[in-house]
């Protein structure tokens, strides 16, 4: 057996002394940075939002008794103790208010009744609240989004392809889109009617198309073209009609900016 070569340690550990330590903040930025009054509000509602979903997922845990206590939980502790330093920066900069009145002036306990609530001290909090309007505004934003998302990706492979090959199915996906969308789908109606008119005479024409390299007729990829991109431009030009659940979340931004 050969001996193994004995070298010289690289580096040798010194001993350790606590003058040294450093602290390792997880949850605090590393550098503090100059915040405007307007970046603090944004803070504000982002904290918010996530306090209300961690109140919302201990809720969601106690579907029977449709309470749930979450005063301990660690996370929701951290988030309170942070949205308590942005409201004392809010408070400083504005001279004006104070922290435990703040959630009613400011309008927060209408868009975050949970938050408002645990803020209060509420030992429990309860499912009977109503749908705050933070919650109304994601449904509505995101279904917003899906249709675009949709509608632009089926737009670009007709572009491109010359035989999308789930074409029948994305249209229909497209259709569920419209019909789920939570407030709009009258803006829509005429998109909905051309939909299911077309559709039928769509999927005979693909049914037809029994060679693998044989192409969408120019009728048809016209009327798809036509179709998402008319739907693109409604969705962009963001009618009253469809954005009736974005505006109250909006506006109390606006009044508490």
């Amino acid at each position: 057996m050969m001996a193994a070569s004995c070298t010289q340690p690289v580096v040798v550990p010194e001993n350790y002394f606590p003058a040294f330590k450093v602290e390792v903040l997880l949850h605090a930025p590393i550098q503090v940075y100059q915040t405007s009054e307007a970046d603090l509000h944004i803070d504000l509602m982002m904290l918010c939002y996530q306090l209300d979903t961690i109140c919302k997922q201990g809720l969601a845990k106690c579907p029977e008794t449709k309470r749930a206590s979450i005063l301990r939980n660690s996370k929701a502790t951290l988030v309170y103790n942070n949205i308590q330093q942005v409201l004392f920066k809010l408070l400083k900069s504005t001279n004006s208010g104070n922290i435990a009145s703040f959630p009613i002036d400011s309008g927060l306990e209408e868009l975050f009744p949970r938050v408002s609530a645990y803020m209060a001290g509420n030992e429990h909090l309860i499912s009977s609240f109503k749908s705050p309007a933070v919650d109304e505004y994601f449904s509505q934003l995101s279904s917003m989004h899906h249709l675009l998302s949709l509608s632009k990706q089926i737009h670009e492979e007709v572009e491109s392809q010359s035989r999308p090959k789930y074409l029948a199915h994305q249209l229909a996906i497209l259709y569920q889109a419209i019909v789920n969308l939570p407030s709009g789908e009258n803006v829509f109606s005429k998109h909905k009617k051309n939909l299911e008119e077309n559709f039928p005479i769509l999927k005979r024409h693909l049914a037809e198309l029994s060679e693998e390299g044989e192409s969408l007729s120019s009728e048809v990829r016209e009327w798809v073209l036509d179709f998402t991109d008319s739907l693109m431009q409604g969705i962009r030009s963001m009618p009253s009609a469809m954005t009736r659940e974005l505006l109250p979340l909006a506006m109390s931004f606006t009044s508490m900016s």
